[in-house]
């Protein structure tokens, strides 16, 4: 069981350092069933990245962006999906008690509720997944 946040699903639809092995591992876990975890918010975030590609960076162009959307979704769609309401009373716990952005600890809070490991490439977010015990997966 492993729960993907925003910085991992994203490398799915923009060409960046690991994406390919991202890209093998979701999909290899996909194939055989292992449930692939994330609360709500990971599917805003991914498109706001995009977003900010299109928009800010201007490194990609409109066709890119919507085969870039279409992938981000097409995973999302795969993922069994929590909602911040039942997470939010225990992020909020470990937002605080580790100074990490609340959107950030929906993910722990998932990840400690289903006793899964977390894909991430949040460096903050790994430092603190690895402090309270939970195995991040990063490259």
């Amino acid at each position: 069981m492993m729960v993907i946040d925003a910085s991992a699903l994203i490398k799915i639809a923009i060409t960046e350092q690991y994406s390919e092995e991202v890209s093998h591992l979701i999909y290899s876990r996909t194939r055989i069933g292992e449930p692939l975890l994330a609360p709500d918010i990971v599917l805003a975030e991914a498109l706001n990245v995009l977003w900010v590609h299109r928009s800010l960076k201007k490194d990609i162009d409109d066709k890119q962006l919507e085969i870039a959307q279409n992938s981000v979704t097409e995973v999302f769609n795969k993922l069994e999906i929590f909602s911040t309401k039942t997470l939010s009373k225990d992020a909020m716990h470990i937002a605080k008690a580790e100074k990490l952005t609340f959107y950030d600890s929906l993910y722990l809070a998932l990840s400690v509720k289903k006793g899964a490991h977390i894909l991430s490439f949040d460096k903050q977010l790994v430092h603190v997944a690895s402090k309270i015990g939970i195995k991040a997966i990063t490259f």
